[in-house]
């Protein structure tokens, strides 16, 4: 059981670093070949799989999921500033509160994924 808890563990901590494609294949080789060394077979065969991920799906050139969640937080505040906008200018009272309490949400969420950003 605890094997398997490591090798997942290999895999998850790799899988979502942030790191440079490169400078996570040379650590994970890195560990692999001290493994070897220490004939932690068990080691190896997670090191082995997390390589191997890495290798499969690692891209720099695509936004990481932080990124994307940044990017579409800012969006969705700036849509529904539009959408306020919209809302004074057609002069409802109701629909300007909506809007109003909607562009709040949507920038408590910015803010709140802006701190996840900056505690990472």
């Amino acid at each position: 059981m605890g094997m398997v808890a490591f090798i997942i563990g290999c895999d998850q901590s790799y899988a979502d670093s942030g790191k440079p494609c490169q400078q996570q294949k040379d650590e994970i080789i890195y560990e692999r070949d001290q493994a070897i060394r220490s004939g932690n077979i068990y080691k190896q065969r997670g090191l082995e799989s997390a390589l191997y991920r890495v290798e499969r799906y690692c891209r720099d050139d695509v936004p990481s999921q932080r990124e994307d969640r940044l990017s579409r937080a800012l969006q969705d505040v700036q849509r529904r500033e539009d959408q306020l906008d919209a809302a004074i200018a057609s002069g409802s009272p109701r629909m300007v509160e909506r809007y109003k309490q909607k562009l709040e949400q949507a920038r408590e969420r910015l803010r709140r994924i802006s701190a996840q950003e900056s505690e990472l």
